[in-house]
């Protein structure tokens, strides 16, 4: 299981992720969508890189 309780990103000035709280369950298959600059990369990369 991956748990995010309150991730916040900003790039300078722009907020991509506010107090976002996610949970992924095992087994489970999820699909990420919104639109170009919604931080959909972003929030896979912090994922990857934890």
């Amino acid at each position: 299981m991956i748990k995010i309780k309150n991730l916040t990103k900003t790039f300078e000035d722009r907020k991509v992720l506010n107090k976002t709280n996610l949970t992924f369950e095992n087994g489970k298959v999820y699909a990420i969508i919104g639109p170009s600059g919604s931080g959909k990369t972003t929030l896979l990369n912090i994922i990857e890189y934890y």
